[in-house]
């Protein structure tokens, strides 16, 4: 069964979704989350545990996840969200890195264009932190929009 709560962030209403006791979305975009449309909304010891992670995230105190999260998706898009996950907090890294990790892993060249899509289907942000990937030449996008990305990794580097 699915339900959802919310948390307040300072950008703004995170939505924490579970499916079965996982973390399966964590998301800022309630329109996208089309998934909260006849679940229930309910704080659940899972989404307690995240709340509490959220907490020491945004006091910069970060903490090992303590909760089970469900990545749902190709073989490469689990090579992906597994690179992004590993980046610490105030780091970044570049499309061409997760490239290059990759094809390390695969011994196969992949595109930035398809790093970004794989990126760009993120569901559990913040935990699996792709506003820490950016464009050898600026930003590179953010499916939670570029104001949200410019602030977190400000934040992160402050």
């Amino acid at each position: 069964m699915r339900s959802y709560d919310v948390y307040f962030s300072p950008l703004g209403e995170l939505f924490i979704i579970e499916e079965d006791n996982y973390l399966i979305g964590l998301s800022f975009n309630k329109d996208e989350n089309l998934i909260l449309k006849g679940n229930d909304n309910k704080e659940t010891e899972l989404t307690r545990l995240v709340k509490r992670w959220l907490d020491s995230y945004f006091k910069r105190d970060i903490k090992e996840i303590d909760f089970l999260v469900k990545i749902e998706g190709s073989q490469f898009y689990k090579l992906v969200m597994n690179y992004i996950y590993q980046i610490p907090f105030g780091q970044t890294r570049t499309y061409k890195q997760v490239g290059d990790y990759i094809k390390l892993v695969t011994k196969k060249n992949v595109s930035y264009q398809s790093i970004g899509q794989a990126l760009k289907h993120n569901k559990i942000l913040l935990i699996y932190p792709c506003h820490r990937i950016i464009s050898s030449h600026g930003l590179g996008g953010f499916n939670a929009g570029l104001d949200k990305k410019k602030w977190l990794l400000e934040f992160e580097n402050n």
